[in-house]
């Protein structure tokens, strides 16, 4: 048995067209073919072959638009599948994060009973066609488990996520207070180690890099609008307008207002 169940309307989020599973003893082939698609193939049972290379159960490919693919189950074994089917060009990061080989798009995953619990639900659907919310809800609860295994990956994973956690959380909270311990906290390591591993990404310790972006940021703020220094101060994280002049005589050289008279 093979089943699809499609998306009605878009989401402004990730937008997946449909999803779909199949169930023994019916095989999944398909010839070569230009695809217009990005696709994911879970593989949860059996084995088949992408391109003339293996996979077997905990192993998936990925298929980008452009290219010619073809893949065939093995007669002997055939695969239970399940797809996942977009042409949002969003994918394209998506897919990034699932470490397949660059030569033959083939990854593994771990979380096995998640995607086969996904298929369950598109069989037990009462109807084929839902919201584009539900869909990617549906697509989510695979993608959460894929998601989650990078933080027990290697050593040098888990650094670069730490790292760029810690980066996304300065660019989107340089506006408010932050503090390097309630950081850490969250990523549940300790503040030498994140110290360490932050500097040796960066170049820079997190105050420095910290105090570094709401300068950049003040001086756009200075130099592209006309408000007072104080609401610039407030604006990166500064509600103490003196504290912020202090900070951008010693940073810059020259105070706030001589900074914009010189820019203006």
């Amino acid at each position: 048995m093979n089943v699809n169940v499609y998306s009605a309307g878009r989401t402004p989020l990730l937008h997946i067209r449909y999803m779909g599973c199949n169930r023994k003893p019916h095989q999944v082939n398909v010839d070569p073919m230009l695809r217009n698609s990005y696709i994911i193939h879970y593989v949860t049972g059996g084995r088949g072959f992408y391109n003339g290379n293996t996979v077997e159960r905990g192993q998936g490919f990925l298929i980008t638009p452009g290219h010619v693919e073809e893949y065939h189950a093995d007669p002997n074994d055939p695969w239970e599948l399940l797809w996942v089917v977009s042409e949002d060009p969003a994918m394209e990061q998506v897919f990034s994060t699932f470490d397949a080989d660059p030569s033959t798009g083939i990854f593994s995953f771990d979380y096995i009973s998640a995607v086969c619990h996904a298929g369950d639900t598109i069989l037990l659907l009462p109807r084929r066609v839902i919201s584009c919310a539900e869909l990617l809800e549906l697509f989510l609860s695979c993608y959460k488990h894929h998601d989650q295994s990078a933080l027990h990956a290697t050593e040098q994973s888990r650094v670069a996520m730490y790292v760029e956690f810690a980066l996304q959380y300065f660019h989107s909270n340089y506006q408010s207070s932050i503090s390097i311990g309630e950081l850490t906290e969250l990523l549940g390591i300790s503040q030498p180690y994140f110290f360490r591993i932050f500097k040796a990404a960066t170049g820079k310790s997190p105050k420095q890099y910290l105090g570094d972006f709401r300068l950049l940021q003040a001086k756009k703020l200075l130099s592209e609008t006309s408000l007072p220094v104080g609401q610039v101060a407030a604006s990166v994280g500064y509600p103490d307008a003196l504290a912020f002049s202090k900070f951008f005589a010693l940073r810059q050289g020259i105070s706030p207002q001589k900074y914009r008279q010189t820019v203006k």
